[in-house]
């Protein structure tokens, strides 16, 4: 399959494999580890079904939580080095109060560092906490100067705790503060943002719009030029949609393109497309540890995994 991509920015170098140009301030620094070099590849199941597009997360000693697990407003949990089935850690549905027909249904999750999940819930359109012995839930954010949120669809946290929602139907970035109860705007002109990640060294915020097929960078080291994307990556193929993010830990991007089924890898830092993973099914969220890559394919594809080293 021939993959398509144009790439713009302010300022580039040509990048012939990916038919552009791309440019970083800096450069990664990690040590890149090598990676299969495959065409087709099937991904492993792991959890069969889950009622909807699912969040995924890592705990640091590797228990994988997943949203939407038996039903939509539930969050699954997964020790991935033992033999026990996956399981309930919280059903949000008891928790949050439902209104207008809106009921939870987390699309995006992440790990924070006191091992707290943090939630994109799109179904009531708030950013939420939820405690490591899931005893407490909390809003984070839900309304921008007195107006709520239509939608969450993604989270991304910064080393230095602050939370990143993506809102397609506002079409915006929403920076929030936990600490000072503080909710901001990255930027404001966004096609349907969806998936999110942070660059491993905290200094990019990568931003996926399906409708648009397009992937932009923006920089997170100056709050005055943050509104503004560094890069963009725009994907020309046939039915391409770029829906989840996530980073490993050398600083490889990888993308999923939902019912395409495939997960393209790029080396953002050397402006290269490094390969191409045909998955098998759907998938629309992702995430990266310890050489294997994860993926979630929504309600009929569940959670699978590709062993990458």
């Amino acid at each position: 399959m021939q993959n398509n991509f144009i790439i713009g920015l302010v300022t580039c170098v040509f990048a012939t494999l990916l038919g552009g140009c791309f440019s970083f301030k800096e450069k990664f620094s990690a040590k890149p580890f090598e990676l299969q070099e495959v065409g087709l590849i099937e991904a492993v199941p792991v959890i069969s079904k889950v009622a909807n597009t699912s969040g995924l997360a890592f705990q640091e000693e590797g228990t994988l939580y997943f949203s939407n697990y038996s039903n939509s407003g539930t969050i699954g949990v997964y020790k991935v080095d033992d033999a026990t089935p996956p399981s309930t850690f919280i059903d949000l549905n008891e928790w949050m109060t439902s209104y207008d027909e809106r009921t939870p249904d987390v699309h995006g999750l992440a790990m924070d560092a006191d091992g707290c999940l943090i939630g994109a819930d799109a179904g009531t359109g708030k950013v939420i906490r939820v405690s490591p012995d899931a005893s407490k839930v909390e809003v984070l954010a839900d309304s921008y100067k007195g107006m709520l949120f239509g939608s969450v669809r993604d989270v991304a946290l910064s080393s230095n705790g602050t939370v990143y929602a993506s809102s397609p139907d506002e079409g915006v970035i929403y920076k929030i503060f936990p600490e000072k109860g503080k909710v901001d705007i990255l930027n404001r002109d966004m096609v349907r943002a969806d998936g999110l990640a942070i660059t491993p060294d905290g200094t990019r915020l990568v931003v996926t719009e399906p409708d648009a097929a397009r992937l932009l960078v923006y920089s997170l080291e100056n709050e005055l030029s943050g509104s503004v994307p560094v890069a963009t990556l725009d994907f020309s193929g046939p039915a391409e949609s770029p829906q989840g993010v996530a980073f490993d830990q050398t600083g490889h991007l990888y993308v999923a393109m939902g019912d395409l089924g495939l997960v393209h890898v790029f080396d953002l830092a050397d402006s290269r497309l490094l390969r191409t993973y045909q998955t098998g099914g759907t998938v629309d969220r992702l995430v990266c540890r310890d050489g294997t890559l994860w993926l979630s394919g929504g309600r009929s594809q569940g959670i699978r995994k590709i062993r990458l080293n």
